[in-house]
C-alpha cells in the first residue's frame, strides 16, 4: 500500500462565489438560549447560526443588541408562517435557516418576501426595544415640531431613526470575495473562467435584489407609525390629549400589511438587465424578483417545494385555501372529527362561571 503524504499531493487552486447578501442570519432564532455576555458569543453565532463576516465584526461591537436580533429572527419565522399559512408555499422551510433551501437563494418571489419581512423584524424589534429601554446607548425617539394645538406631545416616542439605521447596517451586503482550495478567502484577483464569472456578476445581481428587498421591508415598517394618544382629565374627559409617535403594538400587522404589498406590488425582472444595468427606476416601492417558483404542488427539495400532500384546505373558501387550489387538483380526503368546546356558559353569584360542555362534528379536509 502506498502511503500517501501532503508532499506528494499537488493542490490544486480552484474558485467558488461565496453569497455576500443572504438571510441566513435568521438562524439565529435558534440561539435565543445563549449567554449573551460570554466573550465567544459572536464566534459562536458565525459557526453555528448564520452571521456571516460582516456581521461578526458588528456582533463583536454590539454584542448586546444581538439578542433582539435573534428575537427578530423568531419574529419573521412566526410571523411568515402566520400570513401565509394558507398558501402552498407555507414559509415552512424558512425554519431550516440557516440552511437555506432553493427557493430562498435563487431570486424568487417567495425570497423576496422573506428578505423584506426579515428586515422589518429587525426594524421593528429595535426601534420597540430601544424605546422600552431594553438597549444602552440609544433610547425614546424625537418629537415632531409642530401639532394641530389639540393635543401635546408627551412620552416616548418609538426611536424608527436608530432601529433603521442598525437593520441597514446588519443587513448590508458584504463585499464579494474568493473561497481557495485551501480554506483561505481572499478579495484579490484570482483567475476564473468564463463561467466564474458569469457566477460572480449573477451574485452581484442577486445581491442588488436582496438588498432592495431588504430595504422595502424597512420602508413598510417607517410607514407602520402613527400618532397615538391618550386623554386626561375627570371622568374620562379628554381636557388634555398627550400624544406620541410609535409602531403597532403587533408585529403581524406590519406583515399583513407587507403581504398585500407582496400581493399588488411584486415585479420580475431580468438577470441580464440587473447584471448589466442594475435594477430599472421603476421598481423603486415594488419587491423585486428573478426566477419562476415552482408551483409547489409536489415534493421536490430541488426546488425547495415540499408538496401539499396531507395539508388541510377549505372546500367552501375561495382563494389560496380553497381545496382545489391547494390539493393541485389531486382531490381531497373529507376527516370527521369530534370536538368538545366550553357552552351555555352562566355566571353566578358569587363568585364563579359554570359551563357544560358540547360536543360538535367538524369536517376537516386534507388534500390526497
Amino acid at each position: 500500500m502506498r502511503l500517501w503524504t501532503w508532499k506528494s499531493i499537488s493542490l490544486v487552486l480552484f474558485a467558488v462565489i461565496i453569497p455576500a447578501s443572504n438571510i441566513q442570519w435568521l438562524g439565529m432564532r435558534r440561539a435565543n438560549r445563549m449567554n449573551w455576555d460570554n466573550a465567544s458569543v459572536c464566534r459562536t453565532l458565525r459557526r453555528n447560526y448564520g452571521l456571516d463576516s460582516r456581521q461578526t465584526r458588528i456582533c463583536k461591537t454590539w454584542r448586546p443588541v444581538m439578542q433582539h436580533i435573534s428575537q427578530a429572527a423568531t419574529l419573521t419565522v412566526v410571523v411568515c408562517q402566520a400570513v401565509l399559512q394558507n398558501r402552498r408555499w407555507n414559509c415552512s422551510s424558512v425554519r431550516a435557516a440557516p440552511r437555506l433551501t432553493p427557493e430562498l437563494v435563487k431570486g424568487t418571489k417567495e425570497q423576496s418576501f422573506v428578505y423584506a419581512l426579515s428586515a422589518a423584524a429587525m426594524t421593528y424589534t429595535i426601534t420597540r426595544d430601544c424605546a422600552m429601554g431594553k438597549i444602552s446607548n440609544c433610547g425614546c425617539g424625537t418629537h415632531p415640531e409642530a401639532t394641530d394645538g389639540t393635543f401635546k406631545w408627551r412620552g416616548c416616542d418609538d426611536n424608527i431613526r436608530w432601529g433603521l439605521k442598525f437593520a441597514r447596517q446588519f443587513t448590508k451586503s458584504d463585499d464579494m470575495f474568493i473561497k481557495k482550495s485551501n480554506n483561505t478567502y481572499s478579495d484579490t484577483d484570482l483567475s476564473l473562467n468564463a463561467n466564474d464569472d458569469m457566477v460572480l456578476r449573477e451574485q452581484k445581481a442577486l445581491n442588488i435584489i436582496n438588498e432592495h428587498n431588504y430595504k422595502i421591508g424597512r420602508k413598510m415598517v417607517m410607514s407602520s407609525v402613527t400618532t397615538h394618544c391618550k386623554c386626561h382629565g375627570m371622568s374620562g374627559s379628554c381636557n388634555v390629549k398627550t400624544c406620541w409617535r410609535g409602531l403597532p403594538n403587533k408585529f403581524i400587522e406590519v406583515g399583513l400589511k407587507l403581504l398585500k404589498h407582496y400581493n399588488k406590488m411584486t415585479v420580475q425582472v431580468s438577470m441580464a438587465q440587473v447584471t448589466r444595468l442594475g435594477l430599472p427606476e421603476n421598481v423603486d416601492n415594488s419587491l423585486v424578483y428573478v426566477s419562476d417558483s415552482s408551483d409547489y404542488c409536489d415534493y421536490d427539495l430541488k426546488r425547495g417545494s415540499f408538496g401539499t400532500f396531507g395539508r388541510k384546505c377549505n372546500a367552501t373558501a375561495i382563494g389560496y385555501e380553497n381545496c382545489f387550489s391547494m390539493c393541485c387538483g389531486r382531490g381531497y380526503t373529507t376527516q370527521i372529527i369530534e370536538h368538545t368546546e366550553r357552552c351555555q356558559c352562566k355566571y353566578h353569584w358569587c363568585c364563579y362561571v359554570k359551563c357544560q360542555s358540547c360536543k360538535n362534528l367538524v369536517n376537516h379536509h386534507i388534500c390526497n
